[in-house]
């Protein structure tokens, strides 16, 4: 039953990984946002506007990355040794629901009113009206398969010396071997709860920023929808760098812990030579308890890769909040005589 429920940990490993590089994939491959075009008169409420949305972002991203390194690295040691690294498992994702915070408080500044007739949108306008489906799938996919794998690591923790489910343990001839720590429930379940958090606030902000007033000129939705995209695009990208970034931890000390409980130490008799002659010694070898050894190997590698991925989406997201699309000032039309 364990070998099951290992080879089930490893196979939704794997697929998160093949998730989030297939996506990934697809998301670069899109480019920078096109650049709207406006009217010369506009130029001066567009800049400032976009200057606010920047500045929105580029906060959010600084705290994001400040409470991240913070909390999980913890240098200066603010987090008690009692908490046992629980502290440090919820770091990233505590920093993504603060910075999606900030973004919900105002996703979008509000345009200056206009002159002459208003005109509003008569189709309703969702969460999901400006964002590309990979956008959605990336984040969502990421949480659900975390989640699963959280689970499965719960069912096959086991308790350590101080009573908690934070340690792996397998049966060995003549006895077990056990090593810690281990992402079961002592860590799971917490991870789990800010995982489902972070997907409240994730869809909280993208709810804000598709029901966020419209501009009264219409003149001014083709950047007004543009500022839509850019914030929906970065919310999602920082989100689904916080949630890979802590499931490929997750993995990988899982896959340390299992590879750990299935190498086991043998004395090898050898004959050595020494200034004191020729005597019978032995050396120690590792023997590799398959297929938990293999499982515990995997995982940490396609851990290591997902936070490698959680790193160059987190790139994407710095790139969209400096919004470098900025905006194209429209030639004014001539007449000819």
């Amino acid at each position: 039953m364990l070998k099951v429920f290992g080879l089930l940990s490893l196979s939704l490993v794997v697929l998160g990984g093949v998730v989030v590089v297939i996506v990934a994939l697809r998301s670069r491959s899109r480019g920078d946002l096109p650049a709207p075009i406006i009217e010369p008169r506009y130029a001066m409420d567009v800049a400032a506007q976009v200057q606010r949305s920047r500045t929105r972002m580029t906060l959010a991203l600084v705290l994001f990355v400040a409470i991240g390194f913070v909390a999980t690295l913890d240098p200066i040691g603010l987090q008690p040794r009692s908490w046992l690294g629980l502290g440090n498992a919820l770091g990233l994702a505590v920093a993504a629901i603060v910075a999606g915070l900030v973004l919900a408080v105002s996703p979008i500044v509000s345009w200056p009113r206009g002159e002459g007739v208003r005109t509003a949108d008569l189709v309703p306008r969702s969460g999901g009206s400006f964002g590309p489906r990979w956008g959605f799938a990336l984040p969502l996919a990421s949480a659900g398969i975390l989640i699963a794998f959280l689970l499965v690591t719960g069912v096959t923790s086991t308790r350590d010396d101080l009573g908690l489910y934070r340690a792996f343990t397998i049966e060995v001839v003549g006895g077990s071997s056990t090593a810690s720590p281990y992402p079961g429930w002592y860590y799971g379940t917490p991870v789990i709860f800010a995982t489902v958090v972070l997907a409240a606030v994730v869809l909280l902000v993208l709810n804000r920023v598709a029901a966020a007033p419209r501009p009264t000129n219409p003149d001014l939705y083709v950047v007004d929808d543009a500022l839509r995209r850019s914030v929906t695009r970065f919310i999602m990208l920082l989100s689904s760098s916080a949630l890979l970034a802590y499931f490929g931890g997750v993995a990988a000390i899982a896959g340390n812990a299992t590879s750990n409980t299935a190498t086991q130490w043998t004395e090898s008799p050898d004959w050595q030579v020494s200034s004191e002659g020729v005597a019978l010694a032995g050396d120690y070898l590792p023997v590799h308890l398959q297929p938990t050894y293999a499982i515990g190997v995997v995982e940490g590698i396609v851990g290591i890769a997902l936070v490698a991925l959680a790193i160059v989406l987190l790139v994407f997201a710095a790139a969209t909040s400096a919004l470098r699309w900025g905006s194209v000032v429209a030639e004014p039309e001539t007449v000819d005589a």
